[in-house]
């Protein structure tokens, strides 16, 4: 059998768990291999029809996005996949098989808290906010992004006679 018929953890190998602090990982992001998991589907205009093309995003960057949304306001998750959507301009869209297990990592790990309420439609779902150690864990994962997109930036203006 060749490669392409083997199974991603054969090709790659088993992935590990993420460390319990990811900023860790970013303060020292040299010593680690990022890894990249296909999380979104982008929307690409090609020749006026809308075509979906997948996006790979370091891990961790679905938590961050859903702690800086429940963080303005307690929301239920359909509504956070809806805001994603609409403040990225249709780039970043969260699927329910992403959005959930992440929502229940959150709050499994005391960062987020949620109450079931009745949404604007009057359904009952279960809506988030941010907790005391949820903000700390923002403002770090935050810092460390900031960080990471500037050197990443720096390294983007290269030009062959060197920094910019």
């Amino acid at each position: 059998m060749g490669r392409a018929g083997l199974s991603a953890a054969a090709r790659h190998g088993p992935i590990p768990r993420p460390p319990e602090s990811r900023c860790a990982a970013f303060e020292n992001f040299e010593h680690y291999t990022l890894r990249f998991y296909t999380l979104f589907a982008i929307r690409v205009e090609e020749r006026g029809v809308m075509v979906k093309e997948k996006s790979d995003l370091p891990q961790g960057t679905l938590d961050l996005l859903i702690l800086k949304v429940v963080a303005l306001a307690p929301v239920h998750g359909y509504a956070i996949a809806q805001r994603l959507q609409q403040v990225s301009r249709d780039v970043v869209q969260v699927p329910q098989g992403s959005l959930y297990p992440a929502l229940h990592r959150l709050e499994n790990r005391g960062l987020l808290a949620a109450d079931w309420n009745e949404t604007e439609t009057g359904r009952e779902a279960k809506f988030y906010k941010l907790t005391r150690k949820g903000r700390a864990q923002l403002e770090t994962e935050t810092a460390s992004w900031e960080r990471l997109a500037e050197a990443v930036g720096l390294i983007m203006k290269l030009s062959p006679e060197g920094a910019e």
